[in-house]
């Protein structure tokens, strides 16, 4: 005990014990409240309150007390509602405001707390003090709970209409859930699967359903995906979903029922309705009608994949890849047949042109290929399938009956064996096939048989221009008949009364075709190996020579022309067409005659000839050349503005001269 307890009240003592029994006799007012405000000790404190009778003397505490237990203890004394809910809605302390918000008696400020408190465990505790359950269900709608407490639960699932209310419009999907649990109404269930968008909410109504029609109308609708994946999982009925594959709304569950399709006819009409809609899409007719609108190609393809992949049975691929509703779906059914006798017969008799195209990439039998090489009425169709053939006997076969022109030459191009081109070439109806052949056999017994028996001119220059130089005496029968030989193999030389009048004259085949304008002929030969710069060798006498007639005025005054290249001829005769094939096959430009030494270009320009002085000049030929009197290119132009205008547009000045 202290001195100064001697001289001082008994609730003043240093011992809180002995200050604690103090408190017992003292009955005033102001000394009890003085006390709870002010000793240093909490229990202290808490004693005195309880002797305290007018709340006035506690608010102080209440409101000030450091101590959290006190003030709480001081709150069990109040009973004034507007103290209350202060604390209620603003302590600080948690257990402060449940205890003051248990002692509120007004129903519309405990609503507001559950409402608006920032803290969860205070609006539980005010949802669980709310009488009237319909007010409580609004309240959690509109308020995210972590759960429901039980008694919340009891209250509302009295009344149906109210956990049914709960069950569709509550904001938390965990509060949602937790009110499934009180439902037995099959069409609630329905319509939580349906429009709940949260997967777990959807799922756990969707496994309390026992409806068919109700899982698949969930299966089709349903906004959420993963509730609809779910519900796929719980139907069996292949047509029921092979309806969800055509009819569900959206691309995602769409794919996800074909891929539980098993039944080919089935996976056949599913393909077949997808592509029906992106025809009539495409079209924008009848779009009101449809029952599914896909937003871009590449969805409507992503489905019919997934359908294809699923799909084993050849037969009704075939039937897709030619009567499906689209171009693409016919392609891509054609690209996933394996069987090589329906993909031939696709590529053969499909009344679709693209159909067949598509299926000539994967047919391998050769055969087939040249059938449609030879037969096929599109020619697209024919040239895919010929690109596609390596086997010389079906490229035989093209060659020798290919129902055109164009796919027998292009046959002939690629073929190799001699007795089936020197059938085409004795054989074949059209002149320039027969001359293709002729210009691809190495056999000088064949060439020398055509060469000898041929009508045509042009087929016995070909035949000419591939034998060796001791077998191109030959005449043609179609003049003067045919000298009698003892065969490819005579070596007995020539004599001038067997050797023709133009061969005496040194004019090559391809010479002679210039001459006569046959372009065709022309690069014929020099595919085959004709030489371009080759010139005449012989002497060209006006009163008897044949060529003179093509030569104009310049023949006549000549009494003797050597070296007379192709390229000169062409200026001389104005064959443009004809002088670009040559410098393409490398014909030189500066060559000249022997007689006037003029190149090609001044020939061009001293016989008026500007088409061809033009292809000359275009086709980069030689322009520094001059004739045997030193004339140049610049110095023939000026004579004619034609010819200087020319020779200014292509940058041709007297520089050089």
């Amino acid at each position: 005990m202290a001195l100064f307890d001697f001289f001082r009240p008994q609730w003043k003592h240093s011992d809180p014990e002995h200050r604690k029994q103090a408190l017992k006799s003292i009955a005033d007012e102001k000394t009890l409240s003085a006390v709870a405000q002010h000793d240093p000790d909490p229990e202290v404190r808490i004693k005195a309150m309880s002797y305290m009778r007018f709340q006035a003397g506690v608010m102080p505490v209440l409101k000030n007390d450091p101590v959290p237990k006190v003030r709480l203890a001081a709150l069990q004394l109040i009973t004034d509602q507007d103290t209350l809910t202060h604390t209620a809605q603003n302590d600080q302390e948690i257990d402060l405001r449940i205890a003051a918000l248990k002692k509120i008696k007004d129903q519309k400020i405990i609503a507001e707390i559950a409402l608006k408190d920032p803290d969860e465990i205070v609006r539980t505790t005010a949802l669980i003090l709310i009488s009237d359950p319909s007010t409580a269900v609004q309240i959690i709608v509109r308020q995210d709970y972590l759960d429901i407490h039980p008694e919340i639960i009891k209250k509302i699932a009295a009344s149906h209409s109210l956990i049914e209310e709960l069950v569709k419009d509550a904001e938390d999907p965990k509060v949602r859930k937790t009110a499934l649990r009180y439902i037995n109404d099959q069409t609630v269930f329905s319509f939580v699967g349906r429009y709940d968008t949260d997967a777990e909410v959807g799922i756990a109504a969707l496994n309390n359903i026992k409806d068919r029609f109700l899982i698949v109308d969930i299966a089709k609708n349903s906004r959420n995906f993963d509730v609809q994946l779910a519900s796929l999982q719980k139907i069996e009925e292949q047509p029921v979903l092979a309806d969800i594959a055509m009819n569900g709304q959206g691309s995602a569950i769409r794919q996800a029922a074909t891929r539980l399709l098993t039944d080919q006819v089935l996976l056949k009409e599913v393909i077949q309705y997808k592509a029906d809609m992106r025809y009539r899409n495409d079209r924008e007719t009848d779009q009101h009608d449809t029952d599914i609108q896909f937003t871009t190609h590449e969805e409507y393809r992503r489905e019919c994949e997934v359908t294809l992949s699923l799909l084993t049975d050849e037969e009704i691929i075939s039937d897709l890849a030619q009567n499906g509703m689209t171009d693409w779906l016919r392609h891509r059914a054609v690209v996933c047949l394996n069987n090589q006798q329906i993909l031939a017969d696709i590529a053969k008799k499909a009344k679709l042109t693209d159909v067949r195209k598509a299926a000539i990439p994967l047919v391998e039998n050769e055969d087939v290929l040249g059938y449609i090489a030879r037969y096929d009425t599109e020619p697209e169709v024919r040239s895919l399938a010929f690109e596609r053939i390596t086997e010389q006997s079906v490229l035989g076969d093209v060659a020798r009956w290919g129902a055109t022109t164009e796919i027998r030459k292009h046959a002939i191009e690629k073929l190799d064996d001699q007795d089936i081109l020197a059938l085409v070439a004795t054989e074949d109806t059209e002149k320039v096939v027969r001359i293709a052949a002729t210009l691809r056999l190495n056999d000088e017994a064949a060439l020398c048989h055509i060469a000898r028996m041929t009508k045509d001119e042009d087929m016995w220059k070909a035949a000419l221009a591939k034998l060796p130089t001791n077998k191109k005496w030959i005449p043609f029968s179609g003049s003067s008949g045919n000298v009698p030989m003892t065969g490819p193999e005579t070596e007995a030389s020539p004599t001038n009364d067997t050797i023709p009048a133009w061969q005496r004259k040194g004019w090559t085949p391809l010479l002679l075709a210039i001459e006569e304008s046959t372009t065709e002929t022309v690069e014929m030969l020099l595919k085959s190996g004709a030489d371009p710069n080759e010139p005449t060798t012989g002497e060209l006498g006006a009163e008897n020579d044949r060529l003179c007639i093509g030569l104009g005025n310049i023949c006549k005054d000549m009494k003797a022309y050597h070296q007379i290249t192709p390229l000169i001829l062409c200026a001389m005769d104005n064959r443009p067409e004809i002088i670009r094939i040559l410098i393409s096959f490398e014909a030189d430009s500066s060559k000249t005659d022997n007689h006037y030494q003029r190149p090609p270009l001044i020939w061009a320009i001293a016989e008026n000839n500007p088409e061809a002085a033009r292809a000359l000049l275009e086709c980069g030929a030689e322009t520094e050349g001059w004739d045997k009197d030193g004339k140049t290119v610049i110095q023939y132009a000026e004579e004619n503005p034609v010819f200087r205008e020319m020779l200014a547009e292509f940058n041709i000045d007297d520089t050089f001269v």
